[in-house]
């Protein structure tokens, strides 16, 4: 339970569940996939000037990415993120795919 930042709410009430797996192609290659499931549920007054209030929201992502190991310190990583939220007002539902190519090399 946490303080709520929505008007009209006191507190929010959040469930996550999250599992990945992650397999070792060789010494270069990584695979790793992986969901996320997390519920919102507000408490309050109910009472908003402005409207309706989001109360509820469910989201689903499910991750995948595969990642080359050039050396210890180099890798280059894709990873494909597929996001489903609804709540209560379908104003605020969506579904968002989202590519991402990341280099990585620390010093």
């Amino acid at each position: 339970m946490t303080p709520s930042n929505r008007i009209g709410q006191l507190y929010d009430i959040t469930t996550e569940i999250e599992g990945s797996a992650r397999y070792r192609l060789g010494t270069s290659l990584e695979l790793e996939t992986g969901y996320r499931w997390e519920k919102m549920r507000s408490q309050g007054d109910g009472a908003s000037p402005l409207g309706p209030i989001l109360t509820n929201s469910d989201k689903d992502v499910v991750y995948g990415s595969i990642r080359y190991r050039r050396s210890e310190r180099a890798s280059l990583a894709l990873e494909v993120r597929q996001e489903d939220r609804e709540t209560n007002l379908p104003t605020f539902d969506y579904t968002n795919t989202a590519v991402s190519l990341t280099l990585d090399v620390p010093f």
